[in-house]
Formats: structure tokens, C-alpha cells, sequence
């Protein structure tokens, strides 16, 4: 473990991002409360990131750097951090993401002001590539609200404050694994092991979709995992009872499996054949679905799981086609 005197650890996974960490670097020398550490990882980047990084922090005590010698994923990235942290509460942030002076300020604030919390949410803001803003936020204060909501506070990492011995008590070896949809399952699973919970309506955080992101263009392994992390959650949430949560979960499912289905040009991986083996493959008698679902969904749903692919394949060229004409 890291023996330092700080009261947060920010931890910044990285691959190949010599455009974005000497910015990132200077957003947090110019914080007006500097009582955090920062622990960078670098998932085996080929570029001049480490150079960069090294050159920025200048051997400030502060910054720390680790490494995997080979690229894994963003989760075995993470869990590097995670595992070397030494603060009561720690952050995630994303390298290519803007934050505003006062975070820290803002965080530390949260920590001191309700010591006993488990997991800190936060509002937070996005940016596309035009720098248009738009606030996520939400006036409940129940957390529970949030999934009733589908709201988009639940999914990422990056505007939520974890107590480290929570966030240890989920499946980190599965979460190592992750390249995508590792959020989805860390922020739920730690949700389902405490009400502990507190949402501060204030923001600190700019997450900006850059062209290619994740969110833009998804790899094939982002589906499967994407699945895996519906299917682990199915089960955790099967065993705590909590209603709200699981009704939430199923809906992600139902969207998530539906990827394995349905075409959509955006992704290649979708846009070539439906895959439904491999749909069959999914715990689909745990996931309803949903009421606003077309006849014509469920009808093709019932196809394929009475394996008539034959006539599932007419309605996926129908469904493409349809797809196709959208502007």
C-alpha cells in the first residue's frame, strides 16, 4: 500500500493518450484544494504517454504511476488503482474528460460533511464535440428514484465517490476482465451492498464524447461483455429482493441482448447477421419484456427462441431495412 496523508485518491486509467494527459495533468495541478493523490495507470500504452506523464508531474510526489506491461482492459486498469489505494474514499476519473477547479474542493466538502457514506453521487455535465453542455442531474434525493428513472446519474464511475472497503467487496477478478460496461456492473453492485448512499446536486465532472469513443463505436467484445455484466447482475440482484433495481437491470438486459439481434448500422457487429445462438445462450427466462414492446418485436422474439431462424432471418431484413432508412 501507498503510506501518504491525503483524504481522497483520484485514480486515471490510461492507454495511448499523449493528446490528452499533459491537459489532464494541469486540471489537477490547478485544483484550489490539493489533499488528494493521484494514481495514473497505464494500460501498456505505445505512444509517449509515460514520457508525458513523467515530464508533467516532474517527479511530484502526488502523482503516482503504475503500469501493466501489456494492454488488458479499462477494469484491469482500474483494479490496479483500486488495489493500491490507501485513502478511505477514492474516485475514478477519465483522462480525456474535463473537470473544474473546485472538484476536490467539492468532494472533500461531501466526505466531511456526511463521514458515514458509503458511495457519494454527483451531477455532472456533457460535452460533444461541438462544446455544447448539458447538465444530468435530477431533484430526487433517494437514490432508489434513480432506477425508477432510468436516470443517467446511475451508469458511470467518474461522477461517484466510493468508500475503498465497499468498492473491494464486489468480484474484482471480474471486473479485471472488463473492456466495456465495467461501470454498469461496479455502480450497481456496490448500490446493492449498502443504503448508504447520498446524491449531492452539485457538478464538478464534463465527460466529453469524442469521436470513435466507446459510446460512438463498439467493438464486438464490448457487446459480449456488456452481456456478461447483465447476466452477473441478474444474479446479485435476483438475491437482494430490491424490485426497483431488478426492474431496471432486466430493462438493461433487455436492451443489451437485444444487441445480439437486432441490426443497427452504426455497429458492425450488429449491421452483419443476427447472432441468435448466441442470444439463446443468455438467461432469457429472467428478463420480461418490456409492455411498449411492438407486436412485431414479440413475434420475432418467439421465433427465435423456438429456434424458426429461418423465418426470424425474413423479419432481421425487414427490421434492416427499416433501419437503413433512417436518417
Amino acid at each position: 500500500m501507498l503510506e501518504v496523508d491525503f483524504k481522497i485518491t483520484i485514480i486515471v486509467p490510461f492507454y495511448n493518450a499523449e493528446s490528452h494527459i499533459e491537459f489532464f495533468i494541469s486540471q489537477l495541478k490547478k485544483q484550489n484544494c490539493q489533499n488528494f493523490q493521484a494514481i495514473f495507470i497505464d494500460d501498456g500504452s505505445s505512444d509517449r504517454s509515460v514520457e508525458l506523464f513523467k515530464k508533467s508531474t516532474k517527479g511530484d510526489s502526488k502523482y503516482i504511476l503504475l503500469s501493466n506491461t501489456e494492454k488488458r482492459s479499462v477494469g484491469a486498469a482500474r483494479a490496479l488503482g483500486i488495489k493500491s489505494c490507501s485513502s478511505k474514499y477514492f474516485t475514478f476519473f477519465d483522462i480525456d474528460d474535463k473537470i473544474s477547479s473546485d472538484a476536490v474542493q467539492i468532494i472533500l466538502s461531501a466526505i466531511n460533511n456526511c463521514s458515514d457514506t458509503d458511495i457519494f453521487i454527483f451531477d455532472h455535465k456533457i460535452s460533444n464535440t461541438e462544446k455544447e453542455e448539458s447538465l444530468i442531474s435530477s431533484e430526487t434525493s433517494d437514490y432508489i428514484e434513480l432506477f425508477k428513472s432510468n436516470s443517467l446519474l446511475l451508469n458511470h464511475l467518474w461522477n461517484k465517490v466510493f468508500r475503498v472497503n465497499l468498492f473491494r467487496q464486489i468480484d474484482i477478478d471480474f471486473f479485471s476482465t472488463l473492456s466495456f460496461a465495467e461501470d454498469l456492473y461496479a455502480c450497481v453492485h456496490t448500490i446493492l451492498l449498502t443504503n448508504r448512499i447520498k446524491l449531492i446536486h452539485q457538478s464538478y465532472y464534463t465527460y466529453i464524447i469524442h469521436e470513435g469513443s466507446c459510446v460512438t463505436a463498439r467493438s464486438e467484445k464490448s457487446f459480449f461483455d456488456n452481456a456478461k455484466v447483465n447476466i452477473k447482475l441478474l444474479d446479485i440482484v435476483d438475491t437482494t429482493k430490491n424490485s426497483s433495481i431488478e426492474l431496471y437491470i432486466q430493462r438493461d438486459s433487455f436492451n443489451c441482448f437485444g444487441q445480439f439481434i437486432f441490426p443497427n448500422k452504426k455497429n458492425a457487429f450488429q449491421w452483419k447477421r443476427p447472432h441468435f445462438s448466441k442470444y439463446r445462450e443468455l438467461p432469457l427466462d429472467k428478463v420480461n419484456t418490456p409492455k411498449e414492446v411492438s407486436l412485431l418485436v414479440r413475434f420475432y422474439i418467439s421465433l427465435i427462441k423456438h429456434k424458426c431462424d429461418f423465418f426470424a432471418f425474413i423479419i432481421w431484413i425487414f427490421l434492416k431495412a427499416k433501419q437503413g432508412l433512417k436518417k
